[in-house]
C-alpha cells in the first residue's frame, strides 16, 4: 500500500512539474542597442542642458542684484538650485557613458539569414542565405 502511494505521489508531482509553462526569451531585435543608445543620448542632452540653466540662472541674478555678498541673500532657492543643478550635470556623464557603450553593442558584428536572389532555368529565385552583417550607425 505504501508502495502505491509513494507511486501516485510521484506521478502526480511529475505531471504538476511538466505542466509549468516556460519562459519563452525573445532576442532584443537588431536596432535595439541603437535605439537605446540614442534614448540615453537624448536623456544625457536634456539633464545636462537643464542642469546648466539651473546653476546660470541664480548666478545671473546674484549678479545683476548688487549684492555684496551671499550672506544678504535670505531665500534658499537659488543655492538648493545650484546644487539641483550641478547633480543633474553629474547624472548626465554616465548616460552618455552608456550610450557610447549600448552604440558599439548595436554596431556589433552579427549574423542573420539574408534573401539572396539567383537565376535557375530562366526564373529568379530567392533563397536564405546565412550571412555576416557589419552595421555602421552614421
Amino acid at each position: 500500500m505504501k508502495k502505491t502511494i509513494l507511486f501516485f505521489l510521484m506521478v502526480t508531482m511529475t505531471t504538476l512539474l511538466t505542466g509549468q509553462s516556460k519562459n519563452n526569451y525573445q532576442a532584443p531585435p537588431t536596432n535595439y542597442f541603437l535605439e537605446k543608445s540614442k534614448n540615453q543620448r537624448d536623456i544625457g542632452f536634456i539633464l545636462l542642458g537643464a542642469g546648466t540653466v539651473a546653476v546660470s540662472i541664480p548666478l545671473i541674478i546674484w549678479a545683476n542684484s548688487g549684492w555684496e555678498s551671499t550672506a544678504d541673500i535670505n531665500s534658499p532657492a537659488g543655492p538648493i538650485s545650484m546644487l539641483m543643478g550641478a547633480t543633474m550635470i553629474v547624472v548626465s556623464v554616465p548616460l552618455f557613458i552608456a550610450a557610447g557603450a549600448n552604440k558599439r553593442k548595436g554596431m556589433s558584428v552579427s549574423i542573420k539569414n539574408e534573401a539572396v536572389s539567383y537565376c535557375q532555368q530562366g526564373t529568379l529565385l530567392s533563397k536564405n542565405v546565412p550571412s555576416l552583417s557589419f552595421e555602421i550607425g552614421l
